[in-house]
């Protein structure tokens, strides 16, 4: 399934956005493994976790009334691969355990915008080298 596809079955008309993309690569990676058999039960699972994605478009709650937003200025786009790899050398998390959540930006290391899941299902951000569990 093309993410342009993606877009128009699950009808959003708006700008795609770093939480779409996010949708559209687990989604289709689901697709793609067979645990999802339709493009229509594609669009059906993004309508009943669509929270679950586009979460990443707002500003993250970090706890105590703090939220975090992504910095507009960020200009250099990661891939997953590198994202985890910076992640688990700063942080000493398990390569196998992380998922990255939409884009990942890193301009250099005191500038840099990661947020990631762990296998438990724990959300965390990594910016600027300091990591923040995020709540949902």
């Amino acid at each position: 399934m093309l993410y342009s596809e993606f877009l128009h079955g699950i009808n959003y008309s708006r700008k795609a956005t770093d939480g779409t993309l996010y949708a559209y690569e687990v989604i289709n990676r689901m697709y793609m493994e067979d645990k999802l058999n339709t493009h229509e039960e594609c669009y059906n699972y993004f309508d009943i976790h669509k929270d679950e994605f586009l979460f990443v478009d707002n500003p993250l709650y970090i706890g105590n009334k703090r939220y975090i937003e992504r910095p507009e200025n960020l200009t250099t786009a990661i891939d997953d691969k590198r994202a985890i790899e910076i992640i688990a050398e700063e942080f000493c998390f398990d390569k196998s355990k992380i998922e990255i959540c939409g884009q990942a930006y890193f301009d250099a290391w005191d500038f840099n915008f990661i947020i990631f899941k762990t296998v438990k299902g724990d959300v965390y951000l990594m910016k600027d080298s300091e990591l923040y569990q995020v709540w949902l």
